[in-house]
């Protein structure tokens, strides 16, 4: 058997060209220079908090311990690991290019936890694509072409993901409303940004009706926050909900290929290691990976790692070093409040503020005159000195943050629209995926080492925060390249998709000196 590729990094060889890199203590300096980590990334905790998109109603996860016990399945084609938007959005993709080119496979979905029990089941429910926002500065650093790209995936995203619930009747299933977001600017210099990109987005000629900049006076007339702000379409949903019909759509159209095919869920069922094998030639696609979980062997011809912020610990040479992007763990908290005013009152907008740290909406209700709940998520801004990066644990909460998040929505509404004091129906945590740069990566896994591709292991990870208008895109062009892999055909990036996503477009190998060890300072 050869030696394993990947491991978590507490047990990783971690073989560079460099005669230190198997010390321990060198791979904390290594993973300490960028994130201010104190430890490797873990695997997801065994006993998270309990969010209101997993918890708040019966049976809210109907799916939350699919195939957790019994027979493993050990042999497919592809084995996806993480069951959030990413990895069942690529099973959906995936069926879907299956059915048009007329074959087969078997494919598995690995959960270290629940089903979707990461960051899409314990976000804050906005499925809001960016409209004009950060076209100025993408464009700076990847020309306005890919710029424009960068707005287009979110709203190709966020339309799919409607147009996917409505096609299948189950709008009131997963709570979509259709309604609007408001951005609320804190300072001038908010405002000012925001204009400057509205302006510079219409100048590159991209659509934007429906878009209404409001005085402050006009957003308390209207919303109650008395600070300027902007006003676009937007929506918001139950997350988990929407993943859940996506597996079960998926898992049906699966069974239902001409070619025997199937998709299998496998909850609590981490994946520990990684390891090459000897492929076997007899089948169509020779099995190349080995996935190590506690309950068994799993063997795979290609692997797709949906596993967002815990991406490194499976692939260590994610964690960022200075000069080379990486995927960052980083705590985010939410609360469910209740209002103190009704829904007519307060009425269905998302919002967010403070450049985008906060951000909320009133969850549906069946009468206008009833108290709404809202769910508002943010306060990382006060968890200094860290900012939650680095942190893994979402079994606890942070005080500060909890602070932060009770006294945010009485400060910003009219005194009564959300009393003082009052403490939330329920609080959780979650870890999302962040990078230096902002972008996630898309596509084949690179080596570290030479700079070329892997075969057979790709990832869609690292949303910075903003996973639910641009996973389900991303998850889309993953799948295509891979299809395209398999079939020794040339990928053609489609017109939506943004270049500098791909792990291709950016820097990967190692050149690690003892200078690059050095921490940065004010990080």
């Amino acid at each position: 058997m050869l030696a394993p590729i990947w491991l978590p990094l507490a047990a990783l060889p971690f073989t560079f060209s460099l005669t230190q890199a198997s010390h321990p203590q060198y791979r904390l300096s290594l993973s300490q220079t960028a994130c201010n980590f104190s430890h490797p990334v873990s695997l997801p905790h065994e006993h998270p908090t309990k969010s209101f998109w997993t918890h708040g109603t019966p049976n809210a996860n109907p799916l939350a311990r699919e195939g957790s016990r019994g027979s493993l399945t050990t042999d497919v084609d592809i084995a996806i690991i993480g069951s959030g938007i990413t990895g069942i959005g690529a099973a959906v993709h995936l069926v879907n290019i299956l059915n048009a080119l007329d074959m087969g496979m078997n494919v598995v979905v690995l959960e270290a936890r629940d089903f979707c029990s990461g960051a899409t089941g314990r976000n804050g429910g906005h499925l809001t694509p960016s409209i004009y926002q950060s076209i100025r500065s993408n464009a700076a650093k990847y020309g306005i072409s890919d710029a424009i790209r960068g707005l287009a995936i979110e709203n190709h995203t966020a339309d799919n993901i409607v147009s996917f619930i409505k096609s299948y009747g189950v709008e009131n299933d997963v709570d979509l409303v259709y309604s609007q977001h408001i951005d609320l600017f804190f300072t001038e210099e908010e405002e000012k940004n925001a204009k400057a990109d509205y302006d510079a987005a219409k100048l590159a000629g991209i659509g934007i009706d429906g878009i209404d900049f409001l005085s402050g006076d006009q957003t308390a007339e209207l919303y109650g926050p008395r600070v300027a702000s902007v006003r676009y379409s937007g929506h918001n949903l139950w997350p988990l909900k929407a993943v859940t019909h996506f597996f079960q759509v998926a898992q049906k159209k699966f069974a239902g290929l001409a070619h025997p095919s199937k998709l299998t869920l496998h909850t609590h069922t981490p994946v520990t290691a990684i390891y090459p094998i000897t492929p076997s030639h007899n089948i169509s696609l020779p099995r190349r990976w080995k996935l190590s979980t506690p309950r068994g062997e799993v063997h795979a011809h290609t692997i797709i790692h949906a596993t967002n912020a815990y991406a490194p610990y499976l692939l260590p040479f994610l964690t960022p070093t200075q000069g080379r992007d990486g995927i960052v763990p980083t705590r985010g908290q939410v609360i469910a409040t209740r209002a103190g005013v009704t829904m007519d009152e307060l009425q269905s907008p998302s919002y967010s503020a403070n450049n985008g740290y906060e951000y909320w909406f009133p969850r549906p209700v069946n009468e206008t005159n009833e108290h709404p709940l809202v769910i508002l998520g943010g306060g990382r801004e006060t968890a200094t000195p860290g900012l939650e990066r680095g942190v893994t644990d979402d079994s606890v909460i942070n005080m500060k943050v909890s602070k932060t998040l009770r006294e945010f929505l009485p400060k910003v509404y009219p005194s009564g629209w959300f009393p003082a004091g009052r403490e939330p129906d329920m609080e959780w945590t979650g870890i999302m995926g962040y990078t230096e740069s902002g972008s996630p990566f898309v596509g084949p896994v690179i080596d570290p080492v030479t700079g070329g591709r892997i075969d057979g292991q790709y990832i869609a990870a690292g949303y910075t925060g903003h996973g639910m208008p641009r996973a389900y895109g991303c998850a889309e062009a993953l799948v295509q390249i891979v299809m395209s892999d398999i079939l020794d055909k040339t990928w053609e990036a489609p017109e939506w998709f943004p270049r500098y996503f791909l792990t291709t477009s950016r820097p990967f190998s190692m050149s690690i000196t003892e200078e690059s060890m050095e921490p940065d300072v004010g990080q």
